[in-house]
């Protein structure tokens, strides 16, 4: 849920700097108790927003890859591209998702989401 005065959404341009701020501390905290960890990889459907993307650096963006192989949806947060950022559905895909169901594939469920799922991998050094 979004915080308490969330005014808007933390992918606004205005928010760039502490979503930068964010993954820093992010990459930092993972680093500290895991010096060996040499490499990072984000599987996620809000690489293909560019609210998203302009948080990382453009060499980190230049990789980013479609999804190779079945996803699960089980646990992910594919099912977060329905909502807004408030946590309210959105309308326009909830109908997009309805109308692709029905040429669902079932061994690959994942597929009928709007926004598939996209592959990042960089260096734990990040950022």
């Amino acid at each position: 849920m979004p915080p308490e005065g969330l005014d808007a959404s933390p992918l606004a341009a205005a928010a760039v700097d502490a979503g930068q701020h964010d993954l820093r501390a992010m990459f930092q905290h993972i680093r500290s108790p895991h010096p060996e960890a040499w490499r990072a990889v984000g599987v996620y459907w809000l690489y293909n927003l560019r609210g998203y993307t302009r948080l990382f650096p453009k060499a980190f963006v230049e990789l980013i890859q479609p999804v190779s192989g079945p996803l699960r949806l089980a646990g992910s947060s594919t099912w977060g591209q329905v909502l807004d950022w408030r946590q309210q559905v959105e309308p326009a895909v909830r109908e997009e998702l309805l109308c692709r169901l029905v040429g669902m594939d079932v061994p690959a469920p994942s597929r009928v989401f709007p926004l598939q799922s996209q592959v990042a991998t960089c260096d734990a050094g990040f950022p």
